[in-house]
């Protein structure tokens, strides 16, 4: 606040006495205390940084990798950082300049500046000296964009891809393609931000940022600098009386919320080169006297019914490239596009009457956005980029209601581009389209539906490419939404939103997801259910957002969070915040997001761009702009993702993700990415020696979809080169195979994380032998096979591991390598044979590699003793577990599909001393602890060759069980060793058909695991009852069942008193029946 007289106005509209707390910021002493009734106490004054926070700051502006070169900082430096003053946006805008030098400032240089820099003045002087030296240091193509923000008013939220855009159509970009365009233009924004300038306000996935703000200073700098240089005439309501050049080039009307206003008639339009309104429509003048114009932005907002918004003049607009409207009422487009040839940008947040006929047939035209009720022409082989296309379906339209069958009529033309990378559909339709698979290319889909069905889930699985997922469901399911095994393979987002959550993701399922975002209602007994969050192992984040609506109290709201964080388990990572998501008071089990045609007043500044507005309701992580080539499938997108913070900027660079076949020679035209730490290449040509070369800073290397990881790395003679990457992430290579990562490994000597999913033409695994070896010594490799593997130079299905990943890698994974065999050299690996020479190897997961243990004789050990984790799924051949017998770390073992006639044998040297196993899952191996004795004093005779020893009970270390080996576990011996440590079993009856119920002795056997809290049973179709005797397990806390149509009642002799959880999902009504009628006597029931 600037005067009291706003918040003796802004006061008012805050009731008296709810003990509220208002913060109210100013640099205004006397408004401070007029705002808290002069009660000076309640006054906090913001302090500048300390010096050493301001050299911290500075440093980490000046040098792009943020290391600690404080020793760099001369007089002259420590100079500037005083005269900065302790201000953050001094410090970031004059670190920034700098940066931008490189090396090349010099002392004199510097010395410059600290003369520049006032002494003894006020903050708003410093920094008013700072920005306007900063923006005489800048090139005076970044002069130019910069400007060009004037067009937008104070606080005004703008997203960056619709400045870049008009930036192009501007012709402030110069570069030999569109596409280059694109990213020259995002490089400009991102400096700007990197300096101040510009703050973000929002961030979403993979840490994109949508919304950024123009800072208040460096707004009235630009505001200024364009009035003095004629560049963007700014007019706002209050002055419409004031004096104004003759020629006009670029014209904002900035009229907000008044009523009355109008454009001065002393301006001359014929000059007008871009025209932006903000205001009501009802002081919205035509267009028709603006004859130049090549960017046309219309924000207006109807304050009372009307005819529409008339834009049928932009047909005689030659030179328009780039429309983009935002209102809250009918738009009227031209019925053909005859003037704009070049039209580039059409971006329509409203209604559309109509779309004019030959708007495909338009050569320039590369994004395309459509708003609520807009019919979608046919796009077949006109199209070569959508970024995004808005569904032509208004729930507020009868004709368009899901029984009418209108959704897919509409939506019909969509499914003709085969080649979209993105699609948003911002109204909600009724069901997933059948035709959605077909877009085979799909990479981030975004989209609201009125109800989801397990089919529909099916029919998105077939987008292979898909990374990011947002998906909003108005009304409850009606039934469990599963993930199966494998699919979704390339997902890394996430997103699920409905009233009631019913998800179940199964072991397998996501397996390179790495945010989940959920959101649901917080109601009484809504039916909550969410089981498998734990298996989703590659997770790092997740997010709960918890809705309150009518009725809701704020213990619904503790009691949803209690729930949610209880299936997360104890992820590090995981998040809750409330939010009024959807709130609809007569049906809170639905959600209905409001459209742009409801907003009737005047949206707020946060609010002021109504895509903005959707966004935030909606919002999509990952939302980009990709960039063409002459057909979408051979699409470049460089992607540079802003680091900028507003207060604390940090210069480590930002993750890179380059898509398309010319982006790697992009890279090396324009990339200066010394300081790139993370890449990404999705369908790009294999990396050449001259790429590696250049990024000596990567950390992080993931390469999906694409021929191949590495090309030929000759060339540097008897040049060393390393990199220090640290982590690889291989995701379908369909033609590059082992012979390329073989040849790379030697130069990761940091490489402690390996992911490789899906390249079938790796074919065989050679650990500790390095590339040198290879001919030298494979005459001494036992076995002809692994003669063949290490010799042989045009079998280029071989991957060898050198020596230093012995000691180097601590993470390894291989999924779906169907031909994938593990070989060793025994006598020319130091630290061990087969795998054992990977000595610092503590997480392991082999999926869907059935051949991988073939060569394997199972008589001695495997696995490297220092595993903690490791996961074998449809790995085939083990038989018993012996071979693990020596992994005394590990705490997780995962044992799914790996055989039939696998049995626990060698499990109870890792549950006892010396062992540390607290958590097994086995699935699809029905005799695993079939006749397992696991009595101490017998496994020691049998050590000892029969010898008797004196013995004590040892406990064992096991605390949750999964499995679906029933009759073998419900065992009394079993039953008995795992009693003290056992606190949660998940049993499956997989293997159960003919089951109708539990033995005397399984039952029996089953109420010696006192210790345990949770049970559960899962797909037991034929049961016809629980186990008798549950009430004496004292400590059950929880009680689930889980599929099992057949029980219909809970046990007869009841449940134990300590139980606090009651859930029964998919089974029988009278089973929930019952259920429903403990409410009251049980804290928790969960009935679906």
């Amino acid at each position: 606040l600037w005067a009291t007289s706003v918040w003796d106005v802004a006061r008012r509209a805050f009731p008296e006495g709810n003990l509220s707390r208002i913060i109210i910021t100013t640099e205004i002493k006397d408004v401070a205390l007029a705002c808290c009734r002069y009660q000076s106490k309640s006054i906090y004054k913001m302090e500048p940084l300390s010096v050493n926070h301001s050299e911290e700051l500075f440093i980490r502006g000046v040098f792009a990798s943020g290391e600690e070169k404080s020793r760099q900082l001369d007089k002259v430096w420590e100079k500037i950082i005083r005269r900065c003053a302790g201000l953050p946006l001094a410090i970031i805008s004059i670190s920034g300049i700098l940066a931008s030098q490189g090396e090349a400032n010099t002392v004199q240089e510097r010395e410059q500046i600290q003369n520049i820099l006032p002494t003894d003045t006020t903050h708003v002087e410093v920094l008013k000296q700072v920005l306007n030296f900063c923006y005489n240091c800048l090139p005076s193509h970044l002069q130019t964009c910069l400007l060009y923000l004037s067009l937008y008013p104070e606080n005004y939220i703008i997203l960056k891809e619709d400045i870049v855009k008009q930036w192009v159509a501007e012709g402030f970009i110069l570069a030999p393609r569109e596409e280059d365009k694109l990213k020259v233009g995002g490089n400009y924004f991102d400096k700007l931000v990197n300096m101040g300038l510009i703050q973000c306000i929002d961030v979403g996935y993979s840490n994109d940022v949508y919304y950024y703000a123009v800072h208040p200073m460096a707004h009235n700098l630009i505001t200024s600098k364009s009035r003095e240089e004629n560049f963007m005439t700014v007019i706002d309501y209050s002055e419409r009386t004031m004096g104004f050049a003759n020629k006009v080039s670029r014209l904002s009307l900035q009229f907000g919320s008044a009523t009355y206003a109008t454009r001065p008639e002393s301006i001359g339009l014929s000059q007008v080169r871009s025209l932006a309104f903000i205001g009501l429509k009802s002081c919205y003048s035509s267009i028709l006297e603006f004859k130049v114009l090549r960017v046309l932005i219309l924000h207006m907002w109807a304050d009372e019914p009307s005819t529409g918004v008339d834009l049928k003049p932009t047909s005689e607009l030659a030179l328009l490239r780039s429309l983009q409207v935002t209102c809250n009422d009918t738009v009227h487009l031209p019925d053909l596009m005859q003037g704009p040839k070049h039209l580039e940008t059409l971006e329509i947040d409203a209604r559309v009457a109509a779309i004019p006929a030959n708007i495909v047939h338009l050569r320039s035209w590369l994004h395309l956005r459509l708003g609520v009720g807009t019919e979608v022409p046919d796009l077949t082989g006109t199209l070569k980029i959508v970024t995004t296309l808005n569904p032509p379906i208004s729930l507020d339209d009868p004709s368009c209601s899901c029984k009418s069958g209108k959704t897919t009529e509409f939506l019909s033309p969509i499914c003709s581009c085969k080649s979209v990378k993105t699609l948003e559909l911002l109204s909600p339709i009724c069901r997933v389209p059948k035709w959605i698979g077909q877009l085979t290319n799909l990479c981030i889909l975004k989209f609201v539906v009125r109800e989801l069905q397990r089919d529909d889930i099916s029919n998105l699985q077939q987008l292979s490419f898909l990374g990011v997922l947002s998906l909003h469901v108005q009304q409850p399911t009606t039934g469990l939404i599963g993930f199966a095994p494998g699919a979704f393979s390339a997902l890394e987002y996430f997103e699920f939103r409905c009233g009631v959550l019913r998800l179940l993701f199964q072991e397998g399922t996501m397996p390179n997801l790495e945010r989940l975002k959920l959101g649901f209602n917080a109601y009484p007994r809504d039916g909550f259910f969410l089981v498998g969050v734990e298996d989703l192992l590659s997770v790092k984040e997740i997010s709960g957002v918890i809705g309150l609506t009518a009725g809701a109290v704020e213990s619904h709201f503790m009691a949803a969070e209690s729930e949610f964080r209880k299936a997360m388990g104890r992820h590090p990572n995981l998040s809750v915040e409330r939010e009024e998501l959807y709130a609809d008071a007569e049906k809170q089990h639905e959600i209905h997001p409001s459209t742009s045609s409801e907003q009737t007043e005047s949206p707020s500044k946060e609010s002021q761009d109504v895509r903005g507005w959707a966004e935030k309701q909606h919002p999509i992580p990952g939302k980009h702009t990709p960039a063409s080539g002459e057909e979408l499938h051979y699409q470049t997108e460089i992607k540079q993702h802003s680091s900028s913070d507003s207060q604390l900027i940090k210069r480590s660079p930002a993750p890179l993700r380059i898509s398309g076949k010319d982006g790697l020679d992009q890279l090396l035209v324009s990339n200066k990415e010394t300081g790139l730490e993370k890449l990404t290449l999705v369908r790009c040509p294999p990396l050449e020696l001259k790429h590696l070369l250049m990024l000596t800073s990567l950390k992080t290397l993931v390469v999906e979809h694409s021929d191949g990881l590495v090309g030929p790395l000759g060339g540097q003679g008897d040049v060393e080169w390393q990199l220090p990457v640290e982590h690889i992430k291989i995701n379908y290579l369909s033609g590059n195979s082992g012979e390329e990562l073989t040849e790379l490994l030697p130069h990761l000597p940091k490489l402690s994380k390996l992911v490789i999913y899906d390249c079938k033409k790796i074919k065989r695994l050679v650990v500790g032998l390095d590339v040198q070896q290879k001919t030298s010594e494979a005459s001494e490799m036992a076995g002809g096979e692994i003669t063949a593997a290490a010799a042989e130079e045009e079998d280029d299905g071989v991957l060898l591991f050198p020596a230093h990943l012995c000691d180097s890698l601590r993470e390894l994974e291989f999924s779906f390598c169907p031909e994938l065999v593990l070989v060793g050299p025994p006598t020319l690996v130091p630290g061990g044979e087969w795998l054992q020479a990977l000595r610092s190897l503590q997480s392991l997961t082999i999926r869907w590699s059935p051949k991988f243990l073939s060569t394997f004789s199972f008589s001695s050990h495997i696995f490297p003793s220092s595993l903690h984790f490791l996961e074998l799924m449809s790995v085939k051949g083990m038989g018993t577990l012996e071979p693990l017998s020596n992994l005394s770390s590990l705490t997780k073992l995962v044992l799914l599909r790996c055989g039939e006639d696998l049995k626990c044998h060698g499990l109870w040297s890792l549950l006892t001393t010396g062992g540390q196993l607290n958590e097994l899952v086995v699935r699809g191996s029905p005799r695993f602890f079939a006749d397992w004795d696991p009595n101490p004093r017998r496994a020691l005779e049998d050590a000892e060759g029969g010898e008797e020893q004196q013995t004590q009970l040892v406990s064992s270390t096991l605390r949750g069980l999964w499995t679906d080996d029933i009759a073998g576990l419900l065992a009394a011996p079993v039953c008995r060793f795992l009693s003290s440590s056992l606190t949660k079993l998940r049993l499956w009856g997989d293997w159960c058909e003919g089951m109708q119920r539990f033995s005397k002795e399984q039952e029996d056997a089953l109420q010696l695991l006192s210790s345990l809290r949770e049970l559960e049973f899962w797909d037991f179709k034929g049961l016809q009852q629980f186990p008798a005797g549950l009430h004496n397990l004292s400590n059950l806390k929880n009680l689930v069942a889980y599929d099992c149509p057949v029980i219909s009642s809970l046990p007869n002799d009841g449940l134990p008193k300590s139980l606090q959880k009651l859930a029964v999902y998919h089974c029988s009504e009278k089973l929930k029946q019952q259920g429903r009628g403990l409410e009251g006597t049980i804290p928790t029931v969960q009935i679906v």
